[in-house]
């Protein structure tokens, strides 16, 4: 018979269930109003939040069902997918616009593609309304919220409070897994050119930011600073996938539209007035995309020249014993301990 799950540990994975599911629950009726683009992305933060939550705890949680729970979030995370990317793509395309209101030459093209995003906005509504209908009908929410009352439950009579040494190991090996992931990524950083690699580092960034939110009540305060550098390089690394995203899309876009004048007119000689904004756009995306680069090249370096990923390493390390070691006669001490080492390949 496999040991019970250490409780203290539990209840530090119940805490978080319980904040990712709260924080769900209170952001679908703004989901489904579709009005306000923030409903969306705290939806969708929170449900990654809380998908984190359940992988990484999932194994030390008896009696959950973090399968399944797992598959209903994911395919919340999802389906709002594609509306969160057009919303910000909206957000983006009208503050280009203000910026460049003075510029009477582009404003056809900025509006028609404002025009097309808008439209294409408004039809993703009815999926993510049944989107949302199909993940409150999964009951997946009260079935979160029943485990960590009956697991807070369960610490109370037991006298046992959230987190404690199994829980503070845990999250030690949780977040060095994560970091290797990471640092796993190094080679890539100093290729301009590696645009999905550098999308999948954001992601494996993200994950390790969200591992080390879950591990501050064990790890301590002094994790703050590493998830603020992590969040940091998170957030150039998603400015820089947006300018690559435009990089694709803004071609097939003029593509696109010019077929449509083509096809509406039978010829493409009105379509000039509309070219002249998009190319615009698409020429300032490809200097932002660049100025990104180079910022997230420098922020990786100084990040490695500062020790800060090797910093975290110790944090991780397992607690050294109290004491003299004391070898059997005739006996050689251990050998030292390997060292990651964050070179570039």
């Amino acid at each position: 018979m496999a040991p019970k799950p250490d409780l203290g540990t539990m209840l530090l994975g119940t805490d978080a269930l319980s904040d990712g599911a709260e924080t769900m629950r209170k952001n679908v009726p703004g989901v489904r109003r579709g009005a306000d683009i923030e409903a969306v992305h705290q939806m969708r933060v929170a449900s990654r939040r809380l998908r984190a939550a359940i992988i990484i705890f999932g194994p030390v949680l008896a009696d959950a069902r973090p399968r399944r729970w797992r598959r209903a979030i994911r395919r919340v995370t999802r389906s709002l997918g594609e509306a969160r990317d057009v919303d910000v793509q909206i957000a983006f395309v009208k503050a280009f616009s203000e910026k460049h209101a003075a510029n009477t030459r582009v404003r056809p093209g900025l509006d028609r593609l404002l025009l097309r995003q808008k439209q294409q906005r408004k039809k993703m509504q009815a999926s993510v309304l049944e989107s949302m209908d199909r993940f409150e009908a999964s009951g997946v929410l009260d079935q979160i919220g029943r485990y960590a009352r009956k697991t807070i439950a369960e610490g109370r009579l037991a006298r046992v409070a959230s987190g404690g040494d199994v829980a503070k190991q845990f999250g030690r090996e949780s977040v060095r897994s994560r970091l290797g992931e990471l640092l796993s990524y190094d080679s890539y950083v100093a290729q301009r050119s590696c645009a999905e690699q550098l999308h999948q580092m954001r992601i494996v960034a993200k994950w390790l930011r969200y591992t080390m939110d879950l591990f501050v009540p064990v790890l301590g305060n002094s994790t703050k600073s590493y998830i603020k550098h992590t969040k940091r390089l998170q957030t150039l690394l998603g400015d820089l996938h947006d300018m690559d995203v435009w990089l694709v899309t803004l071609p097939r876009f003029i593509a696109s539209e010019r077929d449509r004048t083509v096809e509406h007119f039978g010829h493409a000689r009105g379509f000039g007035r509309l070219r002249c904004g998009l190319e615009f756009m698409l020429e300032k995306c490809t200097a932002q995309r660049n100025r990104i680069y180079d910022t997230t090249v420098n922020y990786w370096g100084e990040l490695k020249a500062d020790g800060v990923w090797e910093q975290l390493l110790k944090i991780c390390d397992p607690p050294k014993p109290h004491g003299t070691l004391i070898y059997p006669a005739g006996g050689e001490p251990p050998p030292e301990r390997c060292k990651i080492s964050i070179r570039s390949r």
